[in-house]
């Protein structure tokens, strides 16, 4: 016997594409944790020795304050990742509908969501604050605002399979 899971009787495929996919993603956490973390450090301590200048009439504190809210969103990109790699690991252990995989997937739209919207508001609202300027709120990219929709997508399909699987175990549970 197999140790596919079955479903109505038949063995359940799992795509070889999964385990690449995941493999994939577990070996970008290193670079992405580099890819965030040795730029940020680095330019938070040349704004705190005075070697980077800052833009306008801002604080030494300030600046720094802004270039950690400036980093946030990637923070909250690398959560995604981490999500996603939890998904990944149950589509290859063949569930599909579990409540950590559907659970997982809701979190990478839901981290997703939360990085562009600080990066499009979070972010530009303390530069505009520590400057005095709100005309930076009016400015957006449009490739933030196609993240957004597909943040809110992944969101809502994650909740579109913990429905489905709440369904399926109500079901199943009616039977036994």
């Amino acid at each position: 016997m197999s140790d596919q899971p079955l479903i109505d009787g038949a063995l359940m495929s799992r795509p070889q594409s999964t385990k690449t996919t995941r493999m994939f993603v577990e070996a970008t956490f290193p670079i992405l944790i580099a890819a965030i973390g040795l730029p940020l450090i680095g330019a938070l301590y040349l704004i705190a020795t005075g070697s980077m200048s800052h833009v306008g009439p801002m604080t030494t504190a300030q600046a720094l304050v802004l270039r950690v809210a400036q980093a946030i969103p990637a923070v909250l990109m690398a959560f995604a990742m981490f999500a996603l790699r939890r998904v990944l690991v149950e589509y290859e252990r063949g569930q599909f509908l579990s409540a950590l995989a559907t659970t997982s997937f809701k979190r990478v739209g839901y981290f997703a969501l939360a990085a562009i919207l600080v990066k499009v508001v979070g972010a530009p609202a303390v530069q505009a604050a520590f400057l005095g300027n709100w005309l930076v709120l009016l400015s957006y990219n449009t490739f933030d605002v196609s993240l957004l929709l597909f943040g809110a997508l992944l969101a809502m399909v994650g909740t579109a399979f913990a429905t489905a699987a709440a369904a399926i175990k109500a079901e199943n549970d009616e039977i036994v």
